[in-house]
């Protein structure tokens, strides 16, 4: 007869089931849920929003509905009248949702729907000493709770904020994952910007740009800033640009999100037109650079040029710019 698995074994098998797996396995059995909880919980992606919560490829959710329903006669009880009564009933409910096949399930809970959201959390979470995830993404609008267990910490290496402040999150973001390899925010407010975890992280993504903002963001130390200009016309990232030229922006490289491929060309043309730049044949280009993209060149000092050229990263489309040596 089999010896069965060491400790040991036991440890590397569990640390390396898939997330969604081992919260099955450790709810139905309380001696591997003691050992699993204890072990580094290891996630690609991790969703909070109002009413659910997403673990890579599966999306737990949880919503309120109301149904009529006629009124129900018990033995003894006289109807009074030929219309039987009807009344409205709300009740929670909780769906299970497979991302990649599709698949779900749904269970009505007798519990109001903050009472499950936070029985939901501590389901999920509770007792476990190591969660590290590949990309947190927190979206909780409208003043609403984000409910989880006791002592909640995880440790991400991307982390976007939706609306929300990163601030709003400090006390569940490890301080071990600091600094970050990426921070996508909302500018909703200028002292965003003075965000130790913005200052420090590799890249930041920054959406919701305003006019305003735009004497500070020459300023970021990070090595790579990402502007959100999708739906921003022409003018603004003119305004963008000759804030990068008067202030002699150091050696950050910034990208500017353009809707596609055309988009992105256009821009090119009207900054050449807009700011005089000279068409620049360069090898120290990104090797993402889009093959039939122009080179604009703009003069800053006497030793350095802005350089910008399209680029096309995990299918999306930039105007990315940086401060070369002429």
């Amino acid at each position: 007869m089999s010896a069965g698995l060491s400790y040991l074994c036991q440890r590397l098998v569990l640390e390396y089931i898939k997330p969604n797996k081992r919260i099955q396995i450790s709810s139905q059995c309380l001696i591997i849920s003691q050992l699993e909880k204890l072990l580094p919980f290891h996630l690609e992606r991790l969703e909070f929003d109002n009413n659910l919560i997403k673990i890579d490829n599966i999306k737990y959710e949880i919503e309120e509905h109301e149904e009529e329903l006629e009124e129900i006669l018990t033995p003894g009880d006289i109807r009074i009248g030929p219309n039987p009564r009807r009344y409205i009933s709300k009740y929670t409910e909780i769906t299970y949702t497979n991302l990649n096949s599709g698949k779900s399930y749904a269970k009505r809970v007798p519990l109001v729907f903050h009472e499950v959201m936070k029985r939901l959390g501590c389901a999920l979470f509770e007792g476990r000493k190591d969660i590290r995830v590949n990309i947190l993404r927190i979206d909780i609008y409208d003043d609403k709770v984000l409910r989880l267990p006791v002592g909640f910490l995880v440790r991400p290496g991307d982390l976007i904020t939706g609306f929300n402040s990163p601030q709003d999150f400090l006390a569940i973001i490890h301080s071990a994952s600091f600094p970050l390899r990426r921070l996508k925010i909302w500018l909703n407010t200028p002292e965003n910007l003075e965000l130790p975890m913005l200052k420090t992280a590799e890249h930041v993504i920054i959406n919701g740009i305003e006019n305003e903002n735009f004497p500070s963001l020459p300023f970021l130390h990070n090595r790579f800033v990402t502007f959100d200009l999708i739906w921003s016309p022409d003018e603004q990232v003119f305004g963008l640009i000759r804030e990068w030229l008067n202030c002699k922006a150091r050696s950050t490289v910034c990208l500017l999100k353009r809707f596609d491929r055309d988009e992105t060309e256009n821009l090119l043309n009207a900054v050449k037109i807009e700011f005089g730049g000279e068409i620049s044949e360069r090898e120290d280009t990104d090797e993402s650079m889009l093959t039939d993209s122009i080179c604009i060149s703009l003069p800053m000092t006497p030793t350095t040029v802005l350089i910008l050229y399209g680029i096309e990263k995990e299918e999306d489309f930039y105007v990315r710019m940086e401060v070369l040596a002429k």
